[in-house]
């Protein structure tokens, strides 16, 4: 994955067929660091940007947006409790900010900016 600005880095489907931006979203960084054992490839929020099923995207690397919504549904398992959590992460994301939506689970809501990558090693494929 090559970072392409503070904020996005593009990847390509193994065969080629499919482009993506990924982004680290503020709300899931903040939630899942306070987890035990975090879950660090929750913070990230992937955009297939072309090939089969784009999205809209406004070719802007520093001010990104995209559409339609970006909609993560997923749960994780809570081992103080042995139960499995739901976990909701849904916004806009537009011109370099990202909305969150009233039906996500972790307590950001309204705008903020989108957060800066940390130093990762570099990924050429997913």
């Amino acid at each position: 994955m090559a970072q392409i600005s503070r904020l996005l880095r593009n990847a390509r489907d193994s065969d080629g067929s499919r482009d993506h931006l990924t982004f680290c979203c503020p709300g899931c960084r903040k939630y899942f660091s306070n987890i035990e054992h975090g879950l660090p490839m929750m913070e990230r929020h992937s955009v297939i940007v072309r090939g089969p099923g784009a999205w809209g995207y406004n070719g802007d690397p520093e001010k990104p947006t995209f559409s339609p919504s970006v909609l993560l549904r997923t749960q994780y398992w809570d081992e103080a409790n042995e139960r499995w959590i739901p976990y909701v992460c849904h916004s806009f994301v537009e011109n370099g900010r990202i909305n969150f939506l009233e039906d996500c689970t972790h307590e950001l809501r309204g705008w903020h900016e989108l957060a800066e990558w940390p130093p990762r090693p570099e990924i050429t494929e997913i």
